[in-house]
């Protein structure tokens, strides 16, 4: 599918896209939308099925890899199970693809569905909340010109309140070694059209300016709330195994799961993180993390999985 051409992130935010044009774009996604909907393509709750279908199938598909691989580290393997080994990751990339198509419709849907409240908003520092609130998000036609992997938005680790040119683009294959090299690690810089978002407005935190929602998250009482939901968020997931659906793993294809850090968290915006169900201690599973560093970040998580933001 191609009708949705911009850059958009599972939040229905689209990236690069200016102030003026904002009902042009929308006009443009509709027509797309009931194009390929009229072509037979899945739309809707039937679509929504089908994502939760492939995710099943692909559960079952990295189940029956890790298996193959455990026993590739014990030695106990044949030809038959390299061949099964590779067929399965034929399989899981085939149903990679069709997701990442479901996720362009799942954007084109939430843009629709908010279309009263989306508005063409410049970033700067003191909205700079509003684009990082969709760094932990997936986003879909932003590939890598060097590797053609994932680009997630990003900024430095140890940054609590970054600028607008604080953030880049990273390659998803930062996460992964081979050896002692990293995969990837191809990062661009934002520029200007980057930072001219379509966004829905409606969400209070998006009304308020960076400052601002830093000074409310740092009251004490307002940190235990907040801890108190998403520790509720966090237990409730874990008793449905659900992971989050709006952020998925690059390698494994599903949604991520959320985690809070048991002793060592250096305050609220370093207790709550999401990772790929398929991690493993002393580097035995998949790496991928998430770390949720800005308020912003966990009210649209509030938001999403639980009705209401932060404020």
């Amino acid at each position: 599918m191609s009708w949705l051409k911009h850059v958009a992130t599972s939040l229905g935010t689209l990236i690069g896209i200016a102030v003026e044009k904002t009902l042009t774009v929308i006009d443009d996604i509709k027509k797309g939308y009931e194009s390929y909907r009229r072509s037979g393509g899945t739309v809707g709750a039937a679509a929504c099925s089908a994502r939760k279908k492939r995710e099943d199938d692909l559960r079952e598909t990295n189940d029956e890899m890790a298996d193959i691989r455990r026993r590739a580290r014990e030695s106990n393997i044949n030809d038959a199970d390299r061949r099964r080994f590779d067929g399965l990751k034929e399989r899981r990339n085939a149903a990679m693809r069709e997701q990442e198509q479901a996720k362009e419709v799942k954007a084109a849907e939430t843009i629709m569905a908010a279309e009263a409240s989306t508005e063409g908003v410049a970033i700067d520092d003191q909205n700079i909340h509003i684009l990082t609130a969709n760094a932990f998000a997936d986003v879909v036609n932003k590939r890598c010109p060097k590797c053609t992997r994932k680009m997630k938005l990003q900024w430095r680790r140890d940054l609590p309140s970054p600028t607008a040119n604080d953030l880049f683009w990273g390659c998803t294959g930062w996460y992964f070694q081979a050896g002692n090299q990293r995969k990837c690690s191809h990062t661009e810089k934002l520029g200007p059209a980057d930072r001219a978002l379509m966004v829905d407005t409606s969400l209070p935190e998006f009304v308020t300016s960076a400052d601002d929602l830093a000074t409310i998250i740092a009251v004490p009482d307002v940190q235990e709330t907040i801890i108190e939901r998403v520790d509720d968020l966090v237990s409730d997931l874990r008793s449905r195994r659900k992971g989050v659906e709006i952020a998925t793993c690059p390698v494994h294809g599903i949604a991520l799961v959320l985690k809070k850090k048991s002793s060592s968290a250096r305050g609220l915006l370093d207790m709550y993180y999401l990772r790929c169900p398929y991690w493993r201690p002393d580097d035995a599973g998949c790496p991928f993390m998430e770390k949720l560093k800005s308020p912003s970040q966990l009210a649209v998580l509030l938001k999403i999985e639980t009705g209401s933001g932060i404020l």
